[in-house]
Formats: structure tokens, C-alpha cells, sequence
């Protein structure tokens, strides 16, 4: 069944049975599929057959001989929705793993963006007080520049007029 993509959820197996007993069967299925839900029914099998079935091959529940259908069927029933709700949670658990990575990436690359964003800002920052003191020294300039062309403005009138005392 598992080989055509089929989900054994739990074997039921007696203890004895012809050929092999019922705990070397739960042995040999548990190193195969040790997720798989396993019960013994025993009539016949002491302690000893049990906790080897419990240790070796990961039982989950026995029942002894002769057994009252409705406590299997109930025990059944708990178990299954036991195993489907630790699947379900194991499912849970992997997709809540893989949001966290994705989410992990994200703030990682927000980080970086942000970081960028910063540096850029800096940089914006820094080449507007360049710009600010780039106006400034140009006003500076013109100032002085202004001024020069007055004192040549007044060097020329009194070259043009030595004479005059009162330029």
C-alpha cells in the first residue's frame, strides 16, 4: 500500500499467529514506518511479550483476550485522532517554520533597504550643506567682487581726475 502512495494509519495484530509471532511483525513494521499506529491482541502472551512489543516496536495499545468490542473500537478511535492531530500539528509546525524563514528574509531585506535608504539620506544631507556652503562662498563672492569693482571704479575716476581734491 505505502508502495502505491497509500497511508497505513495502524495495524491490529494478534500474538500468535502461524509462522511469526505478533510482536516480531510490529518489530519489523516499526523500522519501516515508525509513525504507524500499532496494537496487539494478546490471549496467551505474558508481560514479557508486551514490553518487548512496547520497547522494540513502539506499541501503542494491547488488549488481552477476550476484549469488549466497544473499548477497541474506542481505543481505536482515540489513537487514530490522536496520530492525525500530531500530523496535523507536526504540519502546523512546518509551515509556521517556513513563514518564520520567509518572514526572517523579509526583515532582513527591509534591513537592508532601510540601511540603503539611511546612507542615501546621509549622503542627500551631506551634498545639501555642500550646496548651502557653495551659495554662501558664491554671495561671498559677489559681495567681494562688488566691492573690488568699486575700489577699481574709484581708482579709475582718480587716475581720470588727479587733480580733484575732492574725489
Amino acid at each position: 500500500l505505502h508502495q502505491h502512495g497509500e497511508y497505513v494509519e495502524m495495524l491490529i495484530t494478534d500474538e500468535v499467529m502461524p509462522g511469526m509471532k505478533g510482536s516480531q511483525l510490529l518489530e519489523i513494521v516499526h523500522r519501516r514506518f515508525p509513525q504507524m499506529l500499532k496494537v496487539m491482541l494478546t490471549g496467551q502472551a505474558g508481560l514479557d511479550a508486551v514490553a518487548h512489543a512496547i520497547n522494540a516496536a513502539g506499541l501503542n495499545k494491547y488488549f488481552t483476550k477476550p476484549w469488549e468490542y466497544e473499548d477497541l473500537q474506542l481505543s481505536v478511535r482515540a489513537l487514530i485522532e490522536k496520530s492525525r492531530l500530531s500530523r496535523q500539528n507536526t504540519e502546523l509546525n512546518r509551515e509556521l517554520q517556513s513563514k518564520y524563514r520567509e518572514l526572517e528574509d523579509a526583515y532582513r531585506k527591509l534591513s537592508e533597504a532601510y540601511r540603503q535608504l539611511k546612507e542615501t539620506q546621509d549622503q542627500l544631507i551631506h551634498a545639501e550643506k555642500l550646496s548651502l556652503i557653495g551659495q554662501l562662498s558664491s554671495g561671498i563672492a559677489h559681495e567681494v567682487k562688488n566691492q573690488l569693482n568699486m575700489i577699481a571704479f574709484a581708482e579709475l575716476i582718480r587716475d581720470e581726475y588727479p587733480d580733484d581734491t575732492n574725489i
